[in-house]
């Protein structure tokens, strides 16, 4: 009989969303496990006007103007469970804590992908902002991945505040083909302008409305900043609460909950070519 051994310990990709974000972790018995209504701070960006005005003038400056109140000025976040489970035959079990601490192991290395992925489509929750949730901006027409980047990084500069990139593993080697993007440790960047960019395992290319891109070409994105919360990590105490009598198996699943938060003052879609074909063609039809 061959010689049973330890297998290879999986780790998290490297460049991904929790390279970027701003992680708060473990937290015990979290509130936010009922969703988080954000309280943002004030889109736009700074206005000049000739002078000095007094704040009692009785004539409003530009961008003061009384507007109704917007319904979605406080958006809400609810969490998504994010889980991987693991079976195994009673009689090949071994020791249990080995078992579940390889479970967990693996867990914390492949549950990026999937934040990743919620994040980008909202599949499971699909009331939460996304990324392909189809209310993103143009930041300029279909172009090469030069140009594209180059336009997202102006719908950024015109906010006026420091963003995020966004796109799949593919765009990201495309890109640094062409020297657009350095290592900054775990995570990318531009090398212009320095944006943080997430090139996500689980982010699927997919346009404004949950829409495939054309062959040979991706949607990527630009948001404001992010920030993702990550609830402890459950892997059942025993093997009685995972023990499956009927088929004699263990069935265990290590989960945790989280939820993406994110700056909605920014959040510009391009498409872009992964070839040096030039310049991808959306199907005819396309709103986008």
């Amino acid at each position: 009989m061959a010689e049973r051994v330890e297998g290879l310990q999986p780790s998290a990709p490297l460049r991904g969303l929790l390279s970027v974000a701003q992680t708060i972790d473990g937290e015990d018995a979290p509130r936010w496990l009922n969703g988080v209504a954000i309280d943002p701070y004030p889109c736009g960006c700074a206005i000049v006007t000739p002078g000095v005005a007094c704040f009692d003038d009785p004539e409003p400056l530009e961008g003061e103007e009384v507007t109704a109140s917007d319904p979605d000025a406080v958006p809400r976040f609810d969490p998504f469970l994010v889980y991987l489970p693991d079976s195994c035959s009673t009689f090949g079990l071994g020791p249990y804590s080995e078992f579940a601490g390889k479970l967990r192991t693996a867990f914390e290395a492949v549950q990026g992908s999937a934040i990743e992925g919620e994040f980008w489509t909202g599949a499971q929750v699909p009331t939460n902002p996304h990324l392909d949730d189809g209310l993103s901006t143009d930041a300029g027409p279909p172009a090469g991945i030069v140009e594209g980047i180059a336009q997202l990084e102006q719908a950024i500069g015109q906010s006026c505040r420091a963003g995020v990139i966004h796109m799949p593993v593919a765009a990201a080697v495309v890109a640094s083909a062409y020297g657009l993007l350095e290592a900054n440790g775990a995570a990318l960047r531009t090398v212009a302008m320095g944006t943080p960019v997430v090139a996500g395992t689980g982010y699927t290319g997919t346009g404004p409305g949950g829409d495939a891109p054309p062959e040979g070409a991706s949607w990527i994105y630009a948001t404001g900043p992010v920030r993702v919360r990550l609830g402890t990590i459950d892997v059942p105490d025993g093997i009685a609460q995972a023990m499956a009598r009927s088929i004699n198996r263990v069935v265990v699943r290590a989960q945790r909950p989280a939820v993406v938060e994110w700056d909605r003052c920014l959040h510009a879609s391009q498409l872009v070519s992964l070839s040096e074909a030039g310049v991808p063609v959306l199907p005819s039809g396309s709103g986008s």
